[in-house]
């Protein structure tokens, strides 16, 4: 039998230490990315988390890995301990507190118009007072308020019945949020607390669930003592709020860890996100016989048989957020035309997909919101 070549045992010998350098080649890779990850979790926790007792980040960059962090633990700071105010987000609203007084010249003589809805509204509002100071303009609205939210200022708003038009308005990017009772579940990276009703179309029954708490007062103080009320409200939003997520709502360890952070925000958002596709998308519009949704007409008929009881006029403007292409219009404008209601829809003025026409904040371009304010304006002086 021939002898093995000094080649041949060379090659065999050497094969176990490669493979052992290998070995150790990809365990130190992997210690690396491990003591890497830690090294950037520990030192942005240290030089970037929030100090006891302060209310707001500091910097940008603090802001935006808070972002991440549990509602409750965001709420812990902008609601404050006893003796403190309430940061401004937390005050906002809350349906009792919003309806206060009306302006000095609600009553001066000049045309009276109340307007409900949000922030995109109420800039157009702003926009027409500008313009046209003959008015006597009263806005009710909330953040990021749905038209559920709206619906219950009006019906709850007694300087409402003096005004002579009401205007109401409606988002196009808020129609999914009609299956929430707070904001709290889809404004997690700066939560709102404020509470709306619910609703829905059951049959030809229109089905209203009303949040525990409803009250700005009451919800701070349950909030703080982490009472009975307070737990009756969170049961309350696990089974009837349609975006509220327990382990982003709840304080936890991970709060501790930026890592963590950015892994719980980008899974909120993902959750949020198959939540708002459950009733809307891109090339179908919005999926009209979820009982949130198909309660919309029911409500905006609801307005309009009060405005006729009134003596009023009423006029929806309809709203379509950045990078959404007519689905609202193309839904409502037609039967809200029939029941002799005036619209206004920001279609008829600028393109939605152009991103050119909108602020960083998502907001329309003040230009956009005087047009829309021309627009009502001629509508009714008609």
């Amino acid at each position: 039998m021939p002898a093995r070549s000094s080649t041949s045992s060379s090659n065999s010998a050497s094969a176990p230490a490669a493979k052992r350098s290998l070995v150790k080649t990809l365990a130190w890779l992997a210690c690396s990315c491990v003591g890497t990850i830690a090294l950037f979790d520990i030192s942005t926790s240290l030089l970037f988390s929030i100090p006891e007792g302060e209310r707001l980040p500091r910097g940008k960059i603090a802001e935006y890995i808070s972002y991440g962090e549990s509602v409750e633990r965001k709420l812990d700071r902008t609601v404050g301990a006893e003796g403190q105010e309430p940061t401004s987000l937390v005050r906002a609203g809350w349906i009792k507190t919003e309806l206060y007084s009306p302006p000095k010249d609600w009553r001066a003589g000049g045309a009276r118009v109340a307007f409900y809805g949000m922030s995109f509204l109420l800039q157009v509002a702003a926009a027409l007072d500008e313009a046209y100071p003959a008015y006597a303009i009263m806005t009710r609205g909330g953040p990021s308020a749905p038209l559920s939210h709206s619906y219950a200022l009006f019906e709850n708003d007694k300087w409402g019945a003096e005004a002579d038009v009401i205007i109401l308005g409606v988002l196009s990017s808020s129609i999914p949020h009609l299956q929430a009772l707070t904001c709290l579940g889809f404004t997690t990276e700066s939560p709102a607390p404020y509470t709306f009703p619910k609703f829905e179309l059951i049959g030809d029954r229109l089905s209203r669930t009303d949040p525990v708490i409803a009250d700005r007062g009451e919800f701070i103080a349950a909030f703080r003592q982490r009472s009975d009320k307070w737990t009756a409200h969170l049961d309350s939003l696990r089974a009837h709020d349609g975006f509220w997520i327990s382990l982003v709502f709840e304080k936890s360890p991970l709060d501790s860890s930026t890592f963590a952070k950015f892994l719980m925000r980008a899974w909120a958002k993902r959750v949020q996100q198959q939540r708002r596709d459950a009733v809307y998308s891109f090339e179908g519009g919005y999926v009209r016989d979820h009982p949130a949704i198909a309660a919309v007409p029911r409500l905006l008929g609801s307005v309009q048989e009060t405005c006729v009881k009134n003596k009023q006029r009423l006029v929806v403007v309809l709203l379509h957020a950045r990078g959404e292409p007519g689905h609202l219009d193309r839904w409502l404008r037609a039967d809200l035309e029939q029941r002799g209601i005036s619209v206004i829809s920001t279609i008829d003025h600028f393109d939605s997909m152009d991103y050119l026409n909108f602020l960083p904040d998502s907001h329309y371009l003040p230009r956009l919101d005087q047009e829309l304010a021309e627009a009502l304006n001629t509508l009714l002086t008609k």
